[in-house]
């Protein structure tokens, strides 16, 4: 089921007409975005293909991913000068596909709030895989989004050290991605709602019966409800609240720690002359570019590697709802 331009994602549209202007949205931002394009794939090669960092394969005990966390934000936001490095994946699947697919990481611990681990990741790859998320949101009257709160994570990777302290470990934090969370976000939204009657679907603070519908504001955004000051502002906000989620683990873990991001995030900034300025389609440097930011260490990990726990899986219809929920299908 990897990809967007599959039999299962079309047999999706077939039961669910009202996604078709979506699915031709997606389409359009395809053939038009850098990286997709042949002059931008040829440009993307020409200046960055040989300088990605396949950060698996670098030096960390921890790693700490932000999914969509930006280079150039998170250094403004930063106390200190840290690494700028080019990433092999310009969105979640892509990263997956290219920096653990294809590996035998035994003595590693891959925790992680993205559902495309559901999607993309193969089996056997890490010793275990331990999913923040959780059962179908179906049949509820609101979606239950608080599992992808940092705050979440951060209790789900701290029960887990203990048990796994001979391990290297991954944790993967949903924000700054969406569903974005925060007093900011939250005002947005509803001031969305009652001036367009635009209903959001990440989180539950607008009706139901709105008459358009976005699973969160970069969306709107995109379709020029927002401005990319707006967005701007929301995207600080939850980046801000992330890391101080990781930043407090990082200080609850032993050897060296570092975050570092999937994919960065467009926000405002055009991507090529016809390519969309929001999320993270294409292959610009705002989504290209991700921070490598080091932790203070005393003492390295002593780690072993062990045969791969086999891990519960959830079923493609929850990670369909999921994914759906979060902005991704």
């Amino acid at each position: 089921m990897r990809g967007k331009y599959n039999l299962n994602n079309m047999l999706g549209l077939v039961k669910n007409p009202s996604k078709v202007p979506n699915a031709f949205g997606y389409i359009w931002d395809d053939l038009t975005t850098v990286g997709h394009n042949s002059f931008g794939r040829f440009y993307y090669n020409h200046q960055y293909k040989n300088r990605e960092v396949d950060i698996m394969q670098k030096d960390w005990d921890n790693l700490l991913l932000l999914d969509a966390c930006r280079y150039d934000i998170l250094q403004s936001l930063a106390d200190r000068e840290i690494e700028k490095i080019v990433s092999v994946g310009g969105r979640s699947s892509e990263f997956i596909e290219e920096a653990m697919n294809g590996k035998e990481l035994y003595d590693t611990v891959y925790i992680s709030s993205n559902p495309h681990v559901e999607m993309t990741l193969d089996d056997g790859v890490f010793h275990d895989v331990i999913k923040t998320y959780g059962e179908s949101w179906k049949n509820q009257r609101t979606n239950d989004h608080t599992k992808f709160h940092p705050e979440n994570v951060y209790n789900i990777a701290k029960d887990n050290i203990e048990s796994y302290s001979d391990k290297y470990i991954v944790v993967h934090f949903m924000q700054p991605h969406g569903p974005y969370f925060g007093e900011k976000a939250k005002h947005l939204r509803q001031e969305l709602a009652s001036e367009y009657n635009i209903r959001f679907t990440r989180l539950p603070d607008t009706e139901e019966n709105g008459k358009k519908q976005y699973a969160d504001l970069m969306y709107a955004a995109k379709d020029g409800y927002l401005s990319a000051a707006q967005i701007h502002e929301v995207y600080i906000e939850n980046l801000k609240l992330v890391l101080e989620y990781a930043e407090k683990l990082a200080n609850e873990l032993n050897g060296k720690t570092v975050i570092s991001s999937d994919h960065g995030e467009n926000l405002g900034n055009p991507g090529g002359v016809f390519s969309p300025k929001y999320g993270h389609n294409g292959y610009s440097p705002e989504v290209r570019f991700v921070p490598w930011m080091e932790f203070e260490y005393e003492q390295r990990k002593s780690v072993t590697s062990e045969t791969p726990v086999e891990s519960e899986s959830v079923d493609d219809e929850t990670v369909r709802e999921q994914l759906e929920h979060l902005g991704y299908l």
